[in-house]
């Protein structure tokens, strides 16, 4: 977003400003909600510390959010992934996601919005060093 400003003998003045950019780490289950973390998508995105209570396989991501871009980018090391998740999600060129995922509130609260949908879609993988990363739409 940028703001002239009009001076005088017209000389102009634009003001910069940097876009909102979040990243937080989470542990994500991977899965459709609906199906019991089974098939496509993003089940669950749990804090750090609470890992150990679920069942499910967690895979610590690093989630970065472009406010402007309503775009949030999951960042995972390959290292971390298990082969299951591997084949199943990361396993072509593109992550799928089949429903609707609804961010939990705590995170929400920490990108700085009141509410935030991950919209179904086939998002492009790419690979960064160590990192498997795509980045996913989202709506309040």
């Amino acid at each position: 977003m940028c703001v002239k400003q009009v001076l005088p003998h017209h000389a102009t003045v634009v003001n910069v400003f940097l876009p909102r950019i979040y990243t937080i780490e989470a542990n994500v289950i991977l899965g459709s909600p609906s199906s019991g973390c089974r098939g496509l998508g993003i089940c669950k995105i749990i804090p750090m510390s609470l890992a150990n209570l679920f069942p499910c396989p967690t895979y610590t991501a690093g989630i970065m959010c472009l406010h402007e871009e309503k775009k949030l980018i999951f960042k995972f090391n390959i290292s971390s992934l298990d082969d299951h998740a591997l084949k199943n999600h990361f396993n072509n060129p593109y992550f799928t996601v089949v429903e609707t995922f609804n961010m939990p509130l705590k995170v929400c609260n920490v990108f700085g919005v009141k509410s935030m949908r991950i919209m179904p879609g086939n998002y492009a993988i790419w690979q960064h060093g160590e990192m498997l990363q795509f980045a996913v739409d989202w709506e309040f």
